[in-house]
């Protein structure tokens, strides 16, 4: 039906960081079960795993601007990077 993928955010070390950052990389649905609130109960799971775990943050990572997962991180949620993907023909 669906799944998240989330990773410890592995360069905070090399900043002098205690690791307490989790990545939210991928988020899928089958498109049988989409626009059910099972993306909704997915993030807001893996963000109770991961504060049990004792993360305090997390990053949506890499979202498409017209991506409707960008609307899971709620009013607090903001951008900390943009970026431009370009195309050529070969």
């Amino acid at each position: 039906m669906g799944f998240c993928f989330a990773v410890p955010n592995l360069l905070q070390p090399a900043h002098a960081q205690r690791i307490d950052t989790v990545i939210v990389k991928t988020l899928g649905i089958a498109s049988a079960h989409a626009r059910q609130g099972l993306g909704k109960l997915l993030y807001r799971r893996t963000l109770e795993s991961a504060a049990a775990l004792g993360y305090r943050r997390a990053i949506l990572a890499l979202m498409h601007e017209a991506n409707p997962s960008r609307r899971l991180g709620g009013p607090g949620a903001r951008d900390i990077r943009r970026y431009t993907l370009y195309a050529r023909a070969v």
